[in-house]
């Protein structure tokens, strides 16, 4: 390069996450010894580079580069432990050897991509093309059968040069504006670099594609009009734990590898990965029940080799031990494939970044009540049970409701089932995701405390929300973490948007979670008597508003309603408290008996009360047979027979009133009536279990057959015989005594 001449110069070209050539640029460095390493990557984080030297450093990790005032507007640059990147830079940092980014700060890369977004065509990637011609049918497995199953040769530098000199040809300036800029900058810091006083021997560590670009005469003038006018911003960097499967392609954080754990292998292994591999696939099958023994890892070895001689490779290659680990392992059964390439090609693994590492008050804050609670972030799903009679216990629930309300779901909860059940549980799933800390970073304009952060966008959230229902589900979630400002602040609103909602529905479906809030705020020994004001108004104007809010609705509507009403009497029945239960049946048996509403709901509240045994038999035989009378229209009689048998089957086997009205009504039917009705009847008793339906049609077969009067058959006894037997009797039974 020109002006270059002042330092010797050594360009590598590598691929991003390659162990193959991360093993042979360590044998390359120590070679040439330089005196500065230049490493393809954003300028902008120069002063974190260090960090990755830093013992309680573990990969995988990510430079993340942010604007503080827009953090949406970032970018991740990983780093595994086997990143040509990373061992560059280790390189120079364990030798005291100056290590530093010199590609296209962050900044403008931003402003110019805006401009000319990436044009992505995989039938014209330059890769594919080269991988085709030398009978590979795409890059990735040229990649890694040519360069990174190799042991450790340092001439590969240079074959990969010429490789892409050839395939570049002499586009040394390429179409896409963003890149000719990228490449522009990093030969103007290359040549002032190698200017520089004392700089003996200079390694650029870049991408294969560029490293022909960074060699050669090639006017600086060209550069320099290409840079002009560029204005750089500076922008925050920090490192932040990545994770195998956001290494994978199918990601969305894609970093040319479909298979980090493979490569993973590959370096820790080097020429011994195939046997390694095959090893960790049957453990993996055996700890999961299957039936794999040694001999089966074996023969798996021996069809890989077979396979990678007949295609003409030197040792096996994942598609090899793909096929082998399917025909051998799983005896030909793709489904454990999935297995495999989850846990093992995938991986699970998670980097942890050093305590010292730059981050916002608000990471800060949650990282040090994860380091109290000791509840550590992991890449995979693990169970959490929480007794909340614990104090500590509570704090960790608090925690997993603060960050989910601060957009951070890291918790999700489980619902208990069977004996698991109560209201002293929770159990959670964890799982962290690599794009939480940039959450976090774009919540810190709320606060730099979890408590002020998550206080000020709920109540935030409240004050912009118009739909009770949604209001109520947030003051649920304030609750459960403990935020009394923000509970405050969402009464406040809930009560003026219920004093102007006129919609029932709404307010029965807002009421819900209001009881639900009550009562958990008594298994939390959470002060929630303040609610009891709120509820006590919300309720009174359910009950004043429900039955004229019954009348003329459609099927959506009646739909609508009965959902509301199922959820409000179900909350009751939490709420303990009988003068409003007694209150809500009243208006249940106005409803139940107004023939005049619609006949799902009427339906509907009639189940509601013959569950709670309100309705006994005579006024079950006269209600059905109002509604199922020739009177009422068919399609009116079947909307309410669909609200009255939904429920438990139990609680309508022994309704005979029921069974025999509705035995008559569909008698009465014509047959294009039975047509139309028969999908709301289908629908009526799909709910219900084979043995349940069965014995429904029992029952109405038992209401055809005539019923035999009860005879009392009277014979006489021989008490003398009977006395005989009596202690024998007693003997079996194991009694002293036996009535005669």
């Amino acid at each position: 390069m020109a002006g270059a001449s002042e330092a010797m110069l050594r360009v590598y070209g590598v691929r991003h996450h390659g162990p193959g050539c991360a093993r042979s640029l360590d044998t390359a460095l120590d070679a040439f010894d330089p005196d500065v390493v230049l490493i393809e990557g954003p300028p902008d984080a120069d002063d974190q580079l260090a960090l990755l030297a830093d013992a309680a450093a573990s990969p995988p990790l990510a430079l993340m580069i942010y604007d503080d005032k827009r953090p949406r507007d970032a970018a991740f640059y990983p780093f595994t432990a086997w990143s040509p990147e990373t061992r560059a830079a280790l390189w120079a940092l364990r030798r005291g050897r100056s290590a530093r980014f010199f590609d296209l700060p962050q900044s403008l890369r931003f402003q110019l991509r805006a401009e000319h977004p990436a044009r992505q065509d995989p039938e014209d990637d330059p890769f594919t093309r080269l991988a085709r011609a030398a009978g590979y049918p795409d890059h990735q497995r040229w990649w890694e059968h040519e360069i990174e199953q190799r042991v450790d040769d340092p001439s590969l530098f240079d074959a990969i040069l010429e490789a892409i000199t050839a395939l570049r040809g002499d586009a040394l300036w390429p179409d896409d504006p963003v890149e000719a800029t990228r490449e522009a900058w990093m030969r103007r810091e290359l040549r002032r670099t190698c200017r520089k006083k004392g700089v003996r021997r200079v390694a650029v560590v870049c991408g294969a594609w560029h490293a022909p670009a960074l060699l050669g005469d090639l006017p600086q003038a060209r550069d320099d009009r290409q840079l002009k006018g560029l204005r750089r911003k500076k922008l925050k960097a920090t490192w932040v734990p990545w994770t195998d499967d956001r290494l994978a392609l199918r990601s969305g954080y894609g970093a040319g590898i479909d298979a980090p754990g493979w490569y993973g292998c590959l370096w820790a292994h080097a020429s011994d990965a195939p046997q390694v591999w095959l090893t960790r696939a049957a453990r993996l099958l055996r700890e999961e029940g299957a039936d794999v023994a040694a001999g089966h890892v074996i023969e798996a070895a021996r069809l890989a080799g077979a396979l990678a001689g007949l295609r003409g490779l030197s040792t096996p290659g994942l598609t090899e031990l793909r096929e082998a680990i399917e025909a051998v392992l799983c005896h030909g059964d793709p489904l454990p494939m999935r297995l495999i390439a989850e846990r093992l090609e995938i991986g699970q693994s998670m980097g942890s970044v050093p305590e010292g590492t730059p981050a916002p008050p608000l990471a800060r804050d949650i990282e040090a009540a994860q380091r109290r609670l000791r509840l550590k972030p992991r890449a995979f799903a693990e169970e959490l049970e929480l007794d909340l009679r614990e104090p500590r216990a509570v704090e960790k629930s608090e925690l997993l409701h603060r960050l989910g309300l601060l957009g951070v779901p890291w918790g999700t909860r489980q619902e208990a089932t069977g004996r698991e059940r109560g209201a002293f549980h929770e159990y959670w799933s964890l799982k962290w995701a690599v794009d939480f800390p940039l959450r976090i970073i774009e919540a810190n304009v709320w606060g730099n405390t979890l408590v002020e952060a998550a206080t000020a966008r709920v109540a935030t959230q409240a004050r912009e929300l118009r739909d009770l229902a949604t209001l109520t589900e947030l003051l649920d979630g304030a609750v459960l973490a403990a935020l009394p400002e923000a509970v405050d602040e969402i009464l406040e609103v809930l009560r003026a948007r219920a004093a102007l909602s006129t919609d029932i529905g709404r307010l029965m479906r807002a009421l819900a979670p209001l009881i639900r809030v009550r009562r958990y705020g008594d298994a939390r020994q959470t002060p929630s008597e303040h609610l009891d004001p709120v509820i006590e108004g919300l309720f009174e104007r359910v009950l004043v508003g429900l039955p004229r809010a019954c009348g003329s609705l459609d099927e959506d509507a009646a739909r609508h309603m009965v959902d509301g009403i199922g959820q409000l009497h179900t909350s009751l029945a939490l709420l303990e408290r009988e003068d409003l239960l007694d209150e809500w049946r009243e208006v249940l048996q106005r409803i139940a008996w107004d023939e005049d509403l619609a006949g799902l709901v009427r339906g509907r509240c009639g189940r509601l009360l013959l569950e709670a045994q309100l309705l006994d038999a005579g006024a079950m035989e006269r209600l059905t047979a109002t509604t199922l009378s020739p009177a009422v229209p068919a399609r009116e009689a079947a909307d309410w027979l669909e609200g009255m048998v939904r429920g438990s089957g139990l609680t309508l086997l022994h309704q005979d009133a029921l069974w025999r009205a509705l035995n008559e009504w569909l008698e009465r039917l014509d047959e294009d009536d039975f047509r139309a009705l028969l999908p709301i009847l289908r629908r009526a008793f799909s709910d219900f279990s084979p043995p349940e339906r069965r014995a429904m049609g029992e029952r109405i077969r038992d209401l055809e057959r005539p019923r035999a009067p009860d005879v009392l058959v009277r014979q006489a006894v021989d008490t003398a015989r009977a006395a005989r037997v009596l202690p024998v009797l007693r003997q079996v039974l194991g009694v002293s005594h036996v009535r005669g």
